[in-house]
């Protein structure tokens, strides 16, 4: 494979079985759960996978190459508590969007140059037909009989797994604990340590299997941060969720979700338990917002033909026709002054300077017909 890997090009080889490149080097848990389950499809039909990522122990389908650039989590410094302080004190993070930017430049710059990576990039004989690239259970602890038990349904709390609870303050976490405790229902809450002075109906995990814990009948309510990982599997498996937004898009898909009725969105700040338990209540009481998820889950698998098959298909399209060019947008190839509506501000500042300038005619024109009009009647 010549040249840098974010060149991506498609190569023409129609076969049974494909050569699959898939890069997702960011050192998030939970993007590399989407990774894993791309590459266990890839491998599943026979493909030859190559699999760049951050987690490289996880267990993923036999005879896929895995290249390990967990290196990567040192530029994506914790700012958990950045972000929690943002939120609960009302303050604006000096984050600008540069850095959003910034970040994963350094990371995939980072990625590129691992010694694996560049040994991969220079070997001649490596080529692959299909390039997929990202773009942007630990604890032994019996969950199904815990949800099993959940007679009056279970909320499932997690805050995902870059933003971190036990780095709520302390009063926070208290005040929260002390809420859960006076719902009937049982709260099973992702932390990343031991809690001391849980109530009985309050059980702390430090990983959870996410999917198995919302495709259980009793799980009724999914209290998250509103990623977009996240709000999509609650669509799967049609559960109602409170969004507690901190960062990024999280508010975007929090807004969405409350659209869409499925969803009710509480700010993080100090009054966090009291409006929480008020989401509760206004969920558990109102049946529409299950029954509308519900009803999204329908239509999310009303499909043809499953997610897996369907991956499948497009890899295949996409190298048969060397790329697919007839799908990608026509906003590609606008010109940059068009993107940036320069050609629009040109044609208002013609039309301001227009009208100033008729403005001012009218004026002189004016002014010129009431000078001869004195004169004549000296």
């Amino acid at each position: 494979m010549r040249g840098p890997l974010l060149i991506l090009t498609t190569l023409v080889a129609v076969n049974e079985a494909y050569r699959a490149l898939v890069l997702f080097p960011y050192p998030f848990r939970s993007h590399a759960i989407l990774g894993d389950s791309i590459v266990n499809s890839l491998a599943k039909a026979g493909n030859q996978v190559t699999y760049i990522t951050a987690f490289p122990n996880t267990k993923t389908a036999p005879g896929v190459r895995k290249i390990d650039v967990s290196s990567s989590a040192d530029i994506f410094k914790d700012k958990t508590r950045d972000y929690l302080d943002s939120c609960l004190n009302k303050t604006p993070l000096d984050i600008s969007f540069s850095t959003f930017v910034k970040l994963p430049s350094e990371m995939f710059l980072d990625t590129i140059q691992n010694k694996e990576v560049q040994r991969l990039i220079n070997d001649p004989n490596e080529h692959f037909d299909i390039v997929i690239v990202e773009w942007l259970l630990n604890e032994q602890y019996d969950l199904k009989k815990l949800l099993d038990n959940s007679k009056d349904g279970l909320i499932f709390f997690s805050l995902g797994s870059n933003i971190k609870s036990k780095y709520l303050p302390d009063q926070l976490k208290q005040s929260l604990l002390k809420m859960f405790g006076g719902l009937k229902q049982t709260v099973l809450w992702k932390f990343e340590e031991d809690l001391p002075g849980t109530p009985p109906n309050v059980h702390i995990v430090q990983w959870a299997p996410q999917h198995s814990i919302l495709a259980h009948p009793n799980c009724i309510i999914f209290l998250t941060h509103g990623g977009l990982l996240s709000t999509t599997e609650t669509i799967h498996f049609g559960k109602p969720i409170i969004a507690v937004p901190v960062f990024a898009d999280q508010f975007t898909n929090a807004r969405r979700a409350v659209q869409k009725g499925f969803g009710i969105h509480v700010d993080m700040s100090y009054n966090l338990a009291d409006d929480i338990k008020a989401a509760v209540q206004e969920m558990t009481s109102n049946p529409k917002y299950s029954l509308r998820a519900k009803e999204l889950s329908l239509i999310y698998h009303d499909r043809p033909v499953t997610p897996d098959k369907e991956l499948m298909h497009w890899i295949d399209h996409v190298v048969k026709t060397g790329g697919a060019a007839h799908l990608k947008s026509p906003a590609l190839l606008v010109p940059w002054y068009q993107k940036l509506y320069l050609d629009l501000l040109a044609v208002i500042a013609i039309l301001i300077y227009a009208i100033i300038y008729g403005i001012k005619r009218v004026i002189s024109h004016f002014k010129k017909n009431k000078s001869k009009t004195k004169r004549k009647t000296q």
